[in-house]
């Protein structure tokens, strides 16, 4: 739903991600890795091919208890060369979004799940990516 929402940044308390388009025309990928501390980064390579390189989002989200310091974990594109093409932003959350626009190179991408300050110990990321075709 995250993934979903139409609001980049900033999120609020209110609206969230904002109202829901659902993906269509494109290929979805999804799972979880784990951030052990701050400063570490986690690559996802996601491959882009001419027939689905129309747009990139990303959306991750992670669990935190109410007795816990928030941890702050960010998500990034990063294109066949290195270059970072869709950051993400929401510090006080414990969810981000990051939108890369079409047309992409073709190659391999990479979603760049990154910890930014980690406080509770190896922190569970969920991730979620469409690639559009349309």
């Amino acid at each position: 739903m995250i993934l979903s929402g139409q609001h980049v940044w900033p999120y609020d308390n209110e609206e969230g991600a904002g109202d829901l388009k659902m993906p269509t025309c494109g290929v979805h990928f999804f799972g979880k890795v784990n951030v052990n501390s701050t400063g570490s980064t986690v690559d996802i390579p996601i491959g882009v091919d001419a027939l689905r390189n129309n747009g990139m989002e990303a959306a991750i989200w992670w669990p935190e208890r109410v007795s816990e310091c928030h941890d702050d974990v960010d998500v990034h594109l990063i294109d066949p060369f290195g270059t970072q093409k869709g950051p993400g932003f929401s510090a006080m959350s414990v969810f981000e979004r990051a939108r890369a626009t079409g047309p992409l190179t073709t190659g391999t991408w990479k979603v760049r799940v990154k910890g930014f300050s980690i406080a509770s110990g190896p922190q569970p990321v969920f991730w979620s990516v469409v690639l559009k075709g349309c």
